[in-house]
């Protein structure tokens, strides 16, 4: 090879790549061949696949559908565009495209197995059966596909056909015990709780001591309520690993089964000064203890005569402190379960719930003093927490510091985070206050953070807003749909009801909206003046005019502007007075 042609052989790879990977619209295929079309635009594509996320598909899809055009029999773009499509959130689509790769393709095992994972996610379990037997017919060893077979056949309830898939797993595995445990868990479903049983003891003969399958058959035999023989399994169990998470919580439930709730709890105090352990799996032990315990509240009374030996093993974790407390609560000693959680605050523990068990006990007492001091201690520990904020909030506008409630507000709105389920309340007193004040345009931001979540009151508030501070078209459609969604979660709140039916009213369908006034009128205990007011309007609207002087009759007796009333009943007067006169 001469210097020159090393020279130039470079420059001429460089430049064929760089003419294959060009934009689309700088290259005109040299045959309108559909061979060469696909050719040309599926290797163009293959040099604009997405190296990352952030990375434009738009070229890459686009010169793949190209391909697809000038060939949709080829497997490979018909795949590819699957890929995508199921990278994009479409999987019905994404199925679509690569069932038809699949069988153009006559089989290709690198397409049928995606296919039949995505027909599985999309619950198509007739296609996912389908694809893979006719795969499995080419590789019946292949143990994936047995695998996938076996899901398809669980979910359609097939428990048959899935046990008969299992044997082969397990034979194929060559008795693993996870398969002969999953294989047990088959026949546990199909409801041969007998057949299992007999699998494990069989594999127990041969692989004694075996712990996966010697769990699994500890279990059945508990669930059969088979104790002798349970407990030799366990005593196997304890041979293998006596320290290990499944032996505990197996002993645990043994013992709650047979409720020897009194050695529970000390097995579980035992546990707890063992080395390795933590408090989370300690407090997992004592969840274990009541809920197989046939009496929850016998072993809750056991377990309360160590829990708080074992809180003082753990000084760090105050949730173990803070279970104790939710035990004493659920047997009705209130004092015990208090004096801790007390104890609590005092240590400014950053737990949420001993600081609000006080604030909603002392906020629906309506004792300000008490839900100042654990509104402000639970803000103390915890800056961030949304709810206390808003009672501080609340206390503040309460007291009438105008001034106070709004810097809450403001360092709240700063602090808290949007995902705070309290976040929206405190956004939509923001938005009352600066609608109140006037300030419209710096409401509005706040009124959609509000309806961020399923909030009734936000809806109400903010649709009332739209209707009355915009009224634009635009604004009067919003305000509609969600004063809708206020009465869908409050069907009875005479206040919804009233602010869907202004909202009509506004949007000049009086009829319906005299509907939900009356509604709202009915569903309101104590005369309201403004439902009245709003009743009187509709009506006026609809050319009632006697009824209309009714209701403004009705607002001034239930405390209504007098004056308001008066002009008008006067403008009704005189409108009636400009009425054709009618023989």
């Amino acid at each position: 090879m001469t210097a020159l042609y090393k020279k130039i052989l470079p420059t001429l790879l460089l430049t064929a790549v760089l003419a294959l990977c060009s934009p689309l619209r700088a290259q005109t295929p040299r045959d309108d061949s559909p061979e060469l079309l696909y050719s040309d635009f599926y290797s163009r594509a293959l040099c604009l696949v997405p190296t990352d996320e952030e990375s434009n598909l738009s070229p890459y899809i686009t010169h793949l559908w190209m391909a697809n055009l000038a060939d949709s029999l080829r497997p490979s773009a018909l795949s590819d565009i699957g890929f995508v499509l199921s990278q994009l959130g479409q999987p019905e689509q994404a199925q679509t495209y690569l069932m038809r790769a699949y069988r153009a393709s006559h089989g290709d095992h690198l397409i049928g197995e995606p296919l039949a994972r995505m027909a599985l996610a999309n619950q198509d379990f007739a296609t996912a059966e389908e694809v893979i037997t006719e795969l499995l017919e080419r590789v019946p060893d292949d143990h994936f596909l047995l695998i996938l077979l076996q899901q398809a056949y669980r979910s359609e309830e097939k428990w048959d056909k899935a046990i008969e898939v299992g044997k082969k797993i397990v034979e194929l595995s060559r008795d693993d015990p996870r398969q002969v445990s999953g294989l047990a868990g088959l026949y546990m479903q199909a409801g041969q709780q007998d057949k299992a049983v007999e699998l494990l003891e069989e594999y127990g003969k041969t692989h004694s001591g075996e712990p996966t399958t010697q769990t699994v058959l500890f279990y059945l035999y508990l669930s059969a309520g088979d104790y002798d023989r349970a407990g030799k399994a366990l005593e196997q169990l304890r041979k293998q690993d006596k320290g290990s998470d499944v032996v505990r919580v197996a002993e645990v439930t043994y013992l709650a089964r047979r409720e020897r709730y009194r050695e529970g709890a000390k097995y579980i105090l035992r546990q707890s000064r063992s080395e390795g352990i933590d408090p989370e799996q300690v407090e997992s032990l004592i969840q274990t203890l009541y809920k197989e315990s046939p009496s929850a509240t016998e072993a809750r009374r056991e377990m309360v005569k160590v829990r708080s030996e074992i809180a003082k093993l753990f000084p760090q974790t105050p949730q173990l402190r803070l279970g104790l407390s939710q035990d004493y609560l659920l047997l009705g000693d209130t004092v015990a379960a208090e004096g801790i959680l007390d104890r609590l605050v005092d240590d400014r523990v950053e737990l949420v719930s001993p600081y609000v068990y006080f604030t909603d006990r002392y906020a629906a007492a309506e004792d300000t003093t008490n839900l100042r001091h654990y509104a402000e201690a639970g803000h103390e520990a915890l800056p961030e927490e949304g709810v206390f904020r808003l009672y501080l909030a609340l206390l503040a506008v309460n007291a009438g510091d105008t001034t106070g409630y709004r810097r809450q507000l403001d360092e709240a709105l700063t602090l808290v985070s949007t995902e705070d389920r309290f976040y929206p309340q405190l956004a939509l007193l923001r938005a009352d206050d600066l609608s109140g004040g006037g300030d419209f345009e710096a409401a509005r931001p706040y009124y959609e953070a509000a309806v961020s979540q399923p909030l009734p009151p936000a809806y109400n508030n903010y649709a009332y807003f739209l209707t009355e501070k915009s009224g634009t078209p635009a604004d009067l459609d919003k305000a509609e749909k969600l004063a809708r969604q206020a009465i869908k979660l409050e069907p009875d709140n005479g206040t919804y009801l009233d602010t869907y039916a202004w909202v009509l009213y506004r949007k000049g369908s009086s009829m319906l909206a005299l509907i939900y006034i009356k509604k709202a009128i009915e569903a309101t205990e104590t005369p309201d003046p403004t439902l009245y007011e709003h009743l009187a309007e509709i009506l006026t609207a609809e050319g009632r005019y006697d009824e209309a002087v009714e209701a403004w009759r009705h607002c001034l007796e239930s405390g209504g502007d007098a004056k308001l009333v008066e002009e008008r009943v006067e403008a009704i007067t005189e409108m009636k007075k400009s009425e054709p006169v009618t023989d």
